[in-house]
C-alpha cells in the first residue's frame, strides 16, 4: 500500500493533475497506450518495491551496517512521527502504522549507504567492460515514427473521426517506407513524439520499459 500510495501520486503528476478534485471519474480505467493509469500505478508500485529490496539485501550481503548515531537518527525520527498527528493521518491512509515506517527508513539507511559506496563525486563506479557486455546483451536502440492517437499536450484521446485520420496517415507513411522512402526524412516530417527533438537517433532501452507491442515490433528486428 505505501508504494502504491505513492506510485498513484507519481502517475497523477505525470498527468498534470495536482489536486484529488481534479481527477476526471475515469481517469484510472482509461486505457492510454493499452494500459490503463491504474494498472501503470500497479505496476510502477511493484517495480518500486522489488528495487528497494534488492539494493536492501545487496546492502546487507556487503556487509553494510548503521552506526549506533543513524539508528538513533531514525528512532528520533519515529518519535517524531508519532507525535505528528497529520504524518499518523497520513501513513493511515497509506494503510500502514508506525513500525512498519520505521522499517521502510531502515531500509532506506541501509539503501543511502550502498549508494554512497559506489557513487564518488558524482559518478557511479562500474566496471567498463561488464557494463558493455550488459549494454549489448540486454539493450536495443529504435528509431520510430508516432503517429498520436491523442492530444500530446493533454492526454486525451481524440475523436474517432479524429483517430481514422491519424490511421490514414500511419498506412500512407508506412506505404511510403514500403517504397523506399527515406526512414529519418519520414520520421522527421509525420513523427509527432515530443521526444523526437532529443532523442533524434532513437531511444536505447530494454524490456519492460516500452508498450508491449513496441518492445515486441523492436526485439523481432
Amino acid at each position: 500500500y505505501y508504494y502504491f500510495y505513492n506510485s498513484q501520486d507519481e502517475v497523477l503528476q505525470n498527468a498534470g493533475i495536482t489536486s484529488a478534485d481534479s481527477i476526471p471519474d475515469d481517469f484510472w480505467t482509461t486505457e492510454k497506450d493499452g494500459k490503463t493509469p491504474l494498472e501503470t500505478a500497479k505496476e510502477n508500485a511493484l517495480s518500486d518495491m522489488i528495487d528497494d529490496r534488492l539494493q536492501y539485501q545487496k546492502a546487507k550481503k556487503e556487509g553494510i551496517t548503521l552506526t549506533a548515531d543513524e539508528k538513533s537518527s531514525i528512532q528520533s525520527q519515529v518519535a517524531q512521527i508519532k507525535q505528528n498527528q497529520n504524518m499518523l493521518a497520513q501513513l493511515s491512509q497509506m494503510k500502514i502504522g508506525v513500525d512498519y515506517y520505521e522499517e521502510l527508513m531502515t531500509e532506506s539507511a541501509y539503501i543511502q549507504k550502498l549508494v554512497s559506496k559506489y557513487i564518488k563525486d558524482g559518478t557511479i563506479k562500474v566496471d567498463e567492460n561488464e557494463a558493455k557486455q550488459a549494454l549489448e546483451k540486454d539493450y536495443i536502440k529504435a528509431k520510430h515514427i508516432l503517429i498520436a492517437t491523442v492530444d500530446t499536450s493533454t492526454n486525451q484521446s481524440l475523436s474517432d473521426e479524429e483517430i481514422a485520420k491519424k490511421e490514414a496517415t500511419a498506412n500512407d507513411v508506412l506505404a511510403q517506407i514500403k517504397a523506399g522512402g527515406d526512414f529519418d526524412e519520414l520520421m522527421n516530417k509525420y513523427s509527432e513524439d515530443p521526444g523526437l527533438s532529443t532523442a533524434p537517433d532513437g531511444y536505447v532501452f530494454t524490456t519492460g520499459s516500452m508498450v508491449q507491442e513496441f518492445e515486441d515490433a523492436a526485439y523481432a528486428l
